[in-house]
C-alpha cells in the first residue's frame, strides 16, 4: 500500500480581504483570504462540501414509500468534505514562512432492508438487513520556511500526513421479533492507515542564465497499519468477537540529491543528477 498527497494552495492575500463562492449541481465551494497583520501576515481558508446526499434524500424517501408495501427499504448515500487553511508571514522581502493544514473525508453507503409487518395474527414480524459503508480520507499539516535572493533560494519543510480507509459490512436479521433466539448479526470492519512525518531542505543556485544547481536532503518516518480486521457475531443469543489487527510497521527513509542543469539556448536544456536513498 502507498499514498501520495500533494496539496498546493494560493498565497494568502496580505493587503485586502477577498472571497469566492461557487455553487454547482452536486457541491459548493467557498474561499476567503485576507490580512491578519497588513502587509505582513495573511490567511486563506477554503471549504468544499457536497449536497448530493441532501438532494438525493427526497428521491430515496419517495422510492422507499412506494416499496414499503413490498417490505423493502433501500439505503444509499455519498458525501465528501474538503477543508484547507493556510497562514503566511513575511519577515522580510527575502524571508517568509507559512503553515498549511488540509482535511478531506469521503463516505459511501449502500444496502437494503427487507421486512415483514404484522398486519394480522397469522403474520410474523421480522426483518433482514444487508448494508455496506466505506469511508476514506486524507489529512496533513505542513510548515515551510523560504529564503530567496536574486540567485539563491533555500527552503526548509516539515510535514505530517495521514491516509486512512475503513469498510464496514453489516448483516442483521430477526426472523420473529417475539423470539429472541431468531435474532442474528454479523458486523465486520476492515481498516488500513498510512502516516508520514518528515523534513526536507532544498537548495537552488543560479550562476547565470545558463547554469543552475540544485541539491537537497529529506528524512521521512513511515508508519503503516496494513490491515485491521474486527468482527462481531451474534447467533441464537450467543455473542463472539474477533480482533485481528496487524502490527504497525515503521520505517525510516533518508535521501540526498544533487542536480545540475545547462541551458545554452531557450529551446534546449540538459541536466544531470545523482540521488541516494536509504530505507
Amino acid at each position: 500500500i502507498s499514498s501520495i498527497t500533494e496539496i498546493l494552495m494560493r498565497d494568502s492575500n496580505k493587503n485586502k480581504y477577498t472571497g469566492e463562492l461557487s455553487l454547482g449541481l452536486i457541491c459548493g465551494n467557498a474561499f476567503v483570504s485576507g490580512p491578519l497583520v497588513k502587509d505582513k501576515t495573511g490567511f486563506s481558508l477554503g471549504v468544499r462540501r457536497t449536497w448530493l446526499d441532501a438532494i438525493s434524500a427526497p428521491t430515496l424517501a419517495i422510492m422507499n414509500a412506494i416499496d414499503k408495501s413490498k417490505g423493502k427499504k433501500t439505503m444509499a448515500g455519498y458525501a465528501f468534505t474538503d477543508l484547507n487553511v493556510k497562514i503566511g508571514h513575511n519577515f522580510s522581502p527575502s524571508l517568509n514562512a507559512s503553515v498549511m493544514a488540509y482535511y478531506s473525508n469521503d463516505r459511501l453507503k449502500f444496502g437494503e432492508r427487507l421486512f415483514n409487518e404484522k398486519k394480522s395474527d397469522e403474520d410474523v414480524e421480522g426483518f433482514e438487513e444487508n448494508s455496506n459503508k466505506f469511508g476514506w480520507g486524507n489529512s496533513g499539516v505542513c510548515a515551510t520556511l523560504n529564503y530567496k535572493t536574486q540567485k539563491t533560494s533555500l527552503e526548509g519543510v516539515a510535514y505530517w500526513s495521514k491516509y486512512n480507509s475503513q469498510y464496514e459490512q453489516l448483516h442483521e436479521y430477526h426472523s420473529d421479533v417475539t423470539d429472541e433466539l431468531s435474532y442474528g448479526k454479523l458486523f465486520e470492519t476492515t481498516q488500513n492507515e498510512i502516516s508520514d512525518f518528515g523534513a526536507r531542505i532544498n537548495f537552488n543556485h543560479r550562476f547565470d542564465e545558463r547554469y543552475k544547481v540544485s541539491s537537497g536532503a529529506e528524512w521521512i518516518n513511515h508508519n503503516y497499519l496494513p490491515e485491521g480486521l474486527e468482527s462481531l457475531r451474534i447467533v441464537k443469543g450467543k455473542e463472539s468477537k474477533t480482533n485481528n489487527i496487524s502490527e504497525r510497521v515503521g520505517a525510516n527513509e533518508m535521501s540526498l540529491w544533487v542536480e545540475g542543469s545547462f541551458t545554452p539556448v531557450k529551446m534546449l536544456s540538459a541536466s544531470i543528477g545523482l540521488r541516494q536513498v536509504n530505507y
